[in-house]
């Protein structure tokens, strides 16, 4: 269970996105998914200098990639700094 907030960054269109947060969620790790093609996920996508999808960010990290095993090692190096 990770302590640091979890928030996927994708749009509806992306197939690594999907690919994602299928794995994510059968992984169960919980996270907040935000929608790049709506105006608030622009800006949020915009002030975080995202470029390409998907991102993952775990607290103040960004991970770009849809690699579910090195999201879980991310999540498990933090909270193992805890």
């Amino acid at each position: 269970l990770c302590m640091k907030e979890v928030v996927v960054y994708s749009a509806p269109w992306c197939a690594g996105c999907k690919t994602l947060k299928t794995a994510l969620s059968k992984a169960g790790i919980e996270f907040t998914e935000v929608d790049i093609d709506t105006p608030e996920g622009t800006t949020k996508a915009k002030e975080l200098g995202i470029k390409s999808i998907p991102v993952t960010t775990i607290g103040d990290l960004k991970y770009i990639g849809s690699k579910v095993e090195t999201i879980k090692e991310l999540i498990f190096h933090i909270e193992s700094e805890v």
